[in-house]
Parts: C-alpha cells; structure tokens; sequence
C-alpha cells in the first residue's frame, strides 16, 4: 500500500492513540509532550483499561485545563471491562478514524518533532509504518543508558543498518521484534487490515510483520521519544547485565521459545494468503525449523538438530541471540 491519492505528508490526518492502566504518575506528562509537537495531531483517542487508580481523573483534569482548540483534539474512551495491553491497543486500532495512528504508551514522553519527523518518512518513502530510536529513562525520567533502544535491540544507526532494514523488513523481524510500539507510527487502513491478532502476541510486533509484507516498514536512527522503564512496564528492555540474562535463561529455558513457536504457527496460519510466495516460504521453513528444536524432549535427534543448527546458521537466521543457549539448558534440565 502507498501514500492514497490526493495525500501528500502534509495533509495526511493524524491521530494518537493512547492506551492507559493506571498510568497515574506518569500520564500527564506525557500529553503534554503531545500537545507540545512542532505538528499538531488530528485526534488523540485515549483507551483506558479500566484503571484502579486516579489516570482518568488526571486526564480529565489535564485536558479541562486546555484551551478550547486543544481540549477539541481529546477523545476519552474507557473499556466495560479490563482487555490487557495488546488487545487494547486493538481495540484503539479498530475505532481508529484518521489516516496516520500514532501508537502511545501512557509512561513515554515524545520529543517536540516525533510526529513532523515520522510522517516526513511517510512522504518520502511512502510506506505503512514507520518507527525511530529513543533514549532510554528510569522512573524519574533520567537517562539510564549511554545505549539507544535500538542499539538495546543490537540494530545499528548507520544508513546501511537503515537501508538494508527497509530492504530486508520481514526477514530481520522473522528473528525479533525491532520495532517498538512507542516509536511507531502506521497507516490506519493497513492497521486494521491486520486485524485481529493471530494469537496473544505483542500488537506492535504483528503489525510490523504484516507491514514488512504489505507496504513495507521503514526506521529512521532519529532519537525522537524516551522510552521509560520502571517496575509496572508491560514489555519493557530489561537488564543487560550478562549475570541476569544467564540467571533467565537458567530459570526459564523453554517458556520464551514455546512461544516463538506458538507465535509462529499463528503468523504463517495468518499469512498464507498473502502474494508474496518466497516470504510466507520463508515463514515456514522457520517454522518448521523451530518445531524440530523446541521441545521439552531430550532424545538423541532433538541433539542433534541443535547441534546441526549451531553449525549451518539457523539459529542465526532465525531466532534471537539467546536463542541456542536456551534450547541447549532446555537439554540439561
């Protein structure tokens, strides 16, 4: 899919939505940081989850205390019942009415030009998502990390890293998730084709593969939102302290790759269809690939295979970096 006839960057509408759970310490500041853009927003539709604790009582306050114009952009929408966190996000997706959905973590605060600098990327390269780095922050929102998210995600910043992402979209994403759903925006109408979500996945990671197969999925090394970590994150970076990842991995060798599994039968269920043949073969050969290596059974094939992917690259091409040490724990415990 491309720009639809008749838009151009400048007039495409744009529309925020933001998901809130008890975001009470953290969500005012983040509205201000939308209302603070160099591009104003069409809409901001808010979706709470029926939070506990005061977050609608502070959107309300925050949005009264507005200016008419600005107080025209809010919509405050709150669920009859808790959904969780992707299918909310689905939820907002589904109501969705403007061209350009700006996905929004109640807890983030968003640099003065996120929404002027990403729907340039649309302009110029017309495809159906779009997504840049951040800086990471801690509760108080002070920077934690001389490393980007991205660099976090081990995606570089250079043009080549950029270049070759939006050339090779799908098969980067077939090893992990790079795109963050807080630096992303998506073209409403390709968001809610790829509804409803094939399994309990994360939002943001199924519609960046559906994009890589449709219009494609384009990132910029722009440091345009600071994504922040404190306790309550739903998804969130983690430690990158080596004695922490060895202790997960000890602990829980199999429970990350079951789901890898689990997740990839659904995506290439979902994808069958799709005319782009080499891709959804792609998928499979992936899938296929897992099911021989992940399981909780120890015989002398399943060795093997693991032994034979370490050698030929499949771990490599297909899963996350950690990816061969669990299944190799998985084989001891």
């Amino acid at each position: 899919m491309s720009l639809a006839a008749g838009h151009t960057g400048q007039d495409l509408s744009t529309e925020v939505l933001l998901c809130t759970y008890n975001g009470a310490p953290f969500v005012v500041e983040q509205l201000q940081s939308i209302l603070s853009q160099t591009k104003r927003v069409t809409k901001i539709s808010i979706y709470d989850d029926r939070s506990s604790d005061d977050t609608v009582a502070r959107i309300n306050d925050f949005v009264t205390q507005q200016p008419p114009d600005a107080q025209q952009l809010f919509a405050l929408h709150v669920n009859p019942s808790n959904l969780g966190y992707a299918l909310n996000f689905i939820n907002a997706i589904e109501h969705a009415s403007q061209d350009i959905l700006f996905l929004c973590d109640q807890d983030d605060v968003w640099g003065p030009q996120k929404v002027e600098s990403l729907l340039e990327l649309f302009e110029d390269s017309a495809p159906d998502m779009v997504f840049s780095d951040g800086t990471i922050i801690d509760q108080s929102g002070q920077e934690v990390d001389r490393i980007t998210v991205l660099h976090s995600y081990g995606f570089g910043k250079g043009k080549e890293d950029i270049a070759h992402f939006r050339e090779h979209a799908f098969e980067l994403l077939m090893k992990r998730n790079y795109v963050n759903g807080a630096a992303a925006a998506v073209r409403r109408v390709t968001a809610q084709s790829a509804l409803p979500l094939p399994c309990d996945m994360p939002h943001d990671y199924w519609l960046a593969i559906w994009c890589s197969l449709h219009g494609g999925v384009v990132a910029t090394p722009q440091v345009l939102y600071r994504y922040r970590q404190h306790r309550h994150n739903v998804i969130g970076i983690g430690s990158s302290s080596p004695m922490y990842e060895w202790l997960g991995i000890w602990r829980h060798p199999t429970v990350p790759r079951e789901r890898e599994l689990r997740i990839w039968r659904a995506v290439t269920t979902r994808i069958a269809t799709l005319p782009c043949s080499h891709k959804i073969d792609a998928a499979r050969r992936k899938l296929d690939w897992l099911t021989r290596v992940v399981s909780r059974d120890k015989s002398f094939s399943r060795v093997w295979e693991i032994a034979k992917s370490a050698l030929n690259g499949n771990y490599r091409q297909y899963s996350g970096k950690d990816s061969f040490l669990r299944d190799l724990v998985s084989l001891l415990k």
